[in-house]
């Protein structure tokens, strides 16, 4: 009887047996017992999604491995290997402040010694690296329901990417997820929100012909309210920090947010290019200034990126906070995201 009804439904609903069409277009959605089922099967391998993409990161950061390994290679041990040591922290995206605090730590300790061995340096930094970027670790907390988290980012940093990885992430945690389609100004952007949707089967909310995203996430989270879900994730539009207009929309989503969730707390997710380099601390301090940041997520650690943009960030450099990295993403397929963990990020710089 249930599969005469269902079939009767999806026929008058669409032809998709997926897509809802009316004045507000459901994209996807799925039943929450057929997802749990999904996501117990997704915890079995979980330990080896952990260790495949973290072996991905290792090989991804080898460039700046190789570079930094290079000194520990030395036969001979003197004060010059430290300048060499600098030079290369600086040319992988560590920046110059930070490079000279960690490059004097370690003269501090080992140049009033008679003797030392070069492996004793590489622990002294790698000790030194785990312990500045601890500070950037924190974990999710899904302490409300809905919880709901807020995705901006400048243009092309790979946010769309970053959100259906996040909604991944959260579905292997055996929670519903609602996607919200607010960014309302580029034409493809609610058809590639629609794509991850599919690639999770999961919902995405959108709403056809209104150019307002306030509008779009104001109603989007009373859907996600009505159905029930845990996790409410808002894609917005790219924006460079600079166009004033587009931040003070921000500003205006961000009240919209707080009036519909009942002034509950939320998170603001800024996604990173890694391969911005230096250029993204510029991006940091003019988001959070602008609209204040909660977490970070530093996308394509797979390709070019050195890395150690992150330990300009826990040293807090430029006047920016030392604002947590939620995650990186080291791949473009969906489990491609690690929690951000101090001691495995600086493993894989130092391969040890």
């Amino acid at each position: 009887m249930f599969d005469f009804l269902k079939s009767k439904f999806n026929k008058n609903v669409s032809s998709s047996n997926t897509i809802l069409e009316s004045e507000e277009k459901i994209l996807k959605e799925d039943f929450v017992n057929e997802q749990n089922q999904e996501n117990i099967n997704c915890e079995k391998d979980n330990n080896y999604n952990k260790y495949s993409i973290f072996t991905s990161l290792k090989k991804s950061l080898s460039n700046t491995s190789n570079n930094l390994n290079r000194f520990f290679r030395k036969s001979t041990i003197d004060e010059a290997i430290f300048e060499d040591l600098e030079s290369a922290l600086i040319m992988s995206d560590v920046g110059f402040e930070a490079s000279s605090d960690i490059i004097n730590l370690l003269k501090s300790k080992f140049l009033k010694r008679n003797t030392f061995e070069i492996k004793e340096v590489k622990n002294e930094l790698y000790e030194i690296l785990t312990d500045r970027l601890k500070v950037l670790e924190s974990k999710i907390h899904i302490n409300n329901k809905p919880s709901i988290f807020l995705i901006v980012g400048a243009n092309g940093v790979g946010k769309t990417t970053s959100i259906g990885k996040i909604a991944s992430y959260f579905k292997s945690l055996n929670l519903t997820v609602l996607l919200v389609a607010a960014d309302t100004f580029r034409a493809a952007a609610v058809d590639q929100l629609q794509k991850w949707g599919d690639i999770n089967n999961i919902m995405v909310y959108s709403k056809i012909g209104i150019q307002d995203p306030s509008s779009v996430v104001f109603d989007g989270i009373n859907f996600g309210r009505a159905k029930n879900v845990d996790v409410i994730i808002i894609d917005s539009a790219g924006r460079l920090p600079s166009n004033i207009n587009l931040m003070n929309e921000l500003t205006k989503v961000k009240k919209v947010i707080s009036k519909a969730n009942n002034a509950d707390p939320y998170e603001t997710i800024l996604v990173l290019d890694a391969n911005s380099g230096q250029n993204n601390i510029a991006q940091i301090s003019a988001f959070d200034n602008y609209i204040g940041i909660s977490g970070l997520f530093m996308a394509k650690l797979d390709g070019t990126a050195k890395g150690g943009i992150l330990v300009s960030v826990a040293y807090g450099k430029s006047n920016i906070r030392k604002i947590p990295v939620y995650w990186i993403g080291v791949g473009e397929n969906k489990n491609d995201i690690l929690s951000f963990v101090a001691k495995d990020f600086v493993a894989a710089i130092l391969d040890k």
